[in-house]
């Protein structure tokens, strides 16, 4: 399936598998397994902080 236009605005957060896969305009890759991205602390922090930044933009 084909990327939706909407997902240029949106942000990934991508394994070592995936970088570079240009589904969205502000890709965050990390060097983890695609298995062990949901469950790493560095993306974790990473969400965390992107979520913070989006809530004090509103």
């Amino acid at each position: 399936m084909p990327p939706a236009p909407q997902w240029r605005t949106a942000t990934s957060l991508t394994s070592r598998e995936h970088r570079g896969a240009d589904f969205t305009d502000t890709e965050h890759g990390f060097d983890v397994a695609r298995a062990d991205l949901l469950k790493s602390p560095q993306v974790a922090a990473a969400l965390t902080a992107l979520l913070r930044e989006h809530e004090a933009s509103r």
